[in-house]
């Protein structure tokens, strides 16, 4: 996402732009360390550019920050932020996701617009612990995908922008690998340290 006044359409603008501009494009972020201030570390990265990324204290203030001005890009979910692109208070110029969003299937994925192997989006998911017998999160399972397949239930977080999935237990697993993978790049690329 950038700030409407900014010149970029698109990624490959921002990326122009920051590498003729190295660190003069200040990126918000929901904080050190968060999915925000994570993924634009692996996209700057992978995109070879250098930019400003400044931390907030949360996702509100970073995202009021880019819908201000103050900052110029951010990366945020996009159910967070759905209603402000529509209202023009803010510009998508692509997705983080592997694929494009049925939400929004004319705006590209990072990777089509030119940051091969970039993938960064947000999930939810239900989890228990390894001990709980198999009966019961078989149970667990069914009524999950009897919540997010009610029609008014799918519409509605349609709407917020986010795309229901349900899967098994063991593609969640290698989605959480991926990106356990992905961003353990970001945290080395960052430097962070635990503290």
């Amino acid at each position: 996402m950038v700030n409407p006044q900014t010149p970029f359409k698109s990624v490959k603008d921002l990326v122009a732009y920051a590498k003729a501009n190295p660190g003069k494009l200040n990126w918000s972020n929901a904080g050190s360390g968060f999915q925000s201030h994570l993924a634009g570390v692996l996209f700057t990265h992978m995109a070879g550019i250098e930019v400003l990324h400044v931390p907030y204290k949360g996702a509100g203030p970073s995202l009021a920050a880019a819908i201000s001005g103050e900052s110029k890009a951010t990366f945020v979910p996009a159910p967070s932020v759905m209603g402000h692109v529509q209202s023009g208070r803010l510009r998508a110029l692509a997705v983080g996701g592997d694929k494009r969003s049925s939400v929004a299937p004319d705006l590209p994925t990072v990777i089509e617009s030119g940051v091969p192997g970039f993938v960064s989006s947000g999930w939810a998911g239900l989890m228990a612990p390894r001990a709980v017998p198999k009966p019961i999160t078989d149970k667990l399972r069914v009524m999950l995908h009897r919540a997010v397949n009610d029609p008014a239930t799918n519409a509605a977080m349609r709407k917020l922008g986010a795309e229901p999935v349900i899967g098994t237990s063991e593609e969640f697993a290698r989605l959480i690998k991926a990106d356990w993978k992905n961003f353990g790049d970001a945290i080395r690329v960052a430097g962070l340290k635990a503290n």
